[in-house]
């Protein structure tokens, strides 16, 4: 697998979970960057740790935003998030080093969910706008 380039089929109707999108796919495409020039085992530690650590905040920040819009699919969502950080906790684990194919793992799991499961909501969330929060100016 190679860096994952943008694609607007990626892209949600909401800024901030569009913007965590984009850093997403610039955090894997770091990881891919350090694995090409040797990266050392700490390095891979540290970047996988920081993209688990980013993903489980991002999913929570996507399921609010679900909830919000009283998007059907929201049980689904949830269950395949905590499927893919139970996964990637146990990658990340699995020995005293992360193994190099956690990355292809990652690439390829980061695109199939915004596709299989991201791009359902984000047409949900062009008919259905989220509720805005509360305190929201807009």
């Amino acid at each position: 697998m190679t860096r994952i380039p943008w694609d607007e089929r990626y892209s949600v109707p909401d800024p901030h979970i569009d913007d965590q999108h984009k850093v997403l796919v610039a955090l894997v495409n770091d990881v891919f960057e350090a694995r090409a020039r040797g990266w050392a085992v700490e390095e891979r530690r540290n970047l996988l740790g920081l993209i688990l650590s980013f993903l489980d905040k991002h999913f929570h920040d996507e399921e609010v935003l679900m909830r919000r819009a009283g998007y059907p699919g929201l049980p689904v969502q949830e269950a395949e998030h905590r499927r893919i950080l139970a996964e990637f906790h146990r990658r990340l684990h699995e020995g005293p080093v992360p193994r190099p194919r956690t990355l292809d793992w990652v690439a390829e799991g980061v695109e199939a969910h915004f596709l299989e499961f991201d791009a359902p909501m984000a047409a949900w969330l062009r008919e259905h706008p989220a509720e805005p929060e509360p305190g929201d100016a807009g």
